[in-house]
């Protein structure tokens, strides 16, 4: 899912991919800022998703960039609140 996420064309439509996921029992999360080509907007719509309460209802998982572009790896977590 998040490898598509990434590439959703707005917002609005990732956060709904994800929260029906999450509403219809999904519970596992994976993520990195490498999916997607490296633009990180996998993990900024994931992020924007998991809002609301709903990041206390799944497990998220995310991965160290690995092509040196550190200053950016709490992105998700600072999405969130």
């Amino acid at each position: 899912m998040v490898r598509i996420l990434g590439q959703t064309s707005s917002d609005e439509l990732a956060v709904r991919i994800v929260r029906t996921a999450v509403d219809r029992g999904i519970n596992f999360m994976d993520n990195s800022w490498d999916y997607n080509n490296g633009n990180g907007q996998a993990e900024i719509k994931m992020g924007k998703a998991l809002r609301d309460g709903y990041r206390q209802k799944v497990f998220l998982m995310t991965k160290p960039d690995d092509q040196g572009r550190w200053p950016h790896k709490a992105r998700c977590r600072k999405a969130t609140g």
